[in-house]
Order: structure tokens, then C-alpha cells, then sequence
């Protein structure tokens, strides 16, 4: 990666347990990306015109949810 730029990447992530008797759920939302950050992750590596010229970017934002439970 050349010098100078930084990959900054932030998730986020929220959960609430809940409990009834003996049994327990976990829900969760996650956030991946939560900037939005576009960041080249990969660079061409040959040289010529396109040298550093950027191949892949950091996945867009992503939202996910969960559930666990346990009994």
C-alpha cells in the first residue's frame, strides 16, 4: 500500500439479552462500514500507466441482524 493513505475501517455493534425462566436470546444488530468509507483495499502492482491505480475498495455499508438463544 503506498505510503500516506490509511485504511479506516468502523463497525458497530448493539444487543439486547433477554430472559424468560431458563432460557436466554440474545438479539444484535451490526453495522460493518458504518462510515461509508470508500478506501482502496488493493493497488496495481505493475508498472506502467496504470501503476497504484486501485483495484478494489472497501465494501459498501452493511447491516446485519442476529439472534441467538440458549436453553
Amino acid at each position: 500500500m503506498p505510503r500516506g493513505r490509511d485504511h479506516c475501517q468502523a463497525d458497530f455493534r448493539i444487543g439486547k439479552n433477554v430472559r424468560y425462566g431458563r432460557t436466554r436470546a440474545l438479539i444484535a444488530r451490526d453495522v460493518f462500514n458504518l462510515f461509508n468509507s470508500s478506501t482502496p483495499d488493493v493497488y496495481q502492482q505493475a508498472y506502467g500507466a496504470a501503476y497504484l491505480n486501485p483495484l478494489s475498495i472497501t465494501v459498501a455499508r452493511l447491516f446485519k441482524l442476529s439472534a441467538q438463544f440458549d436453553f
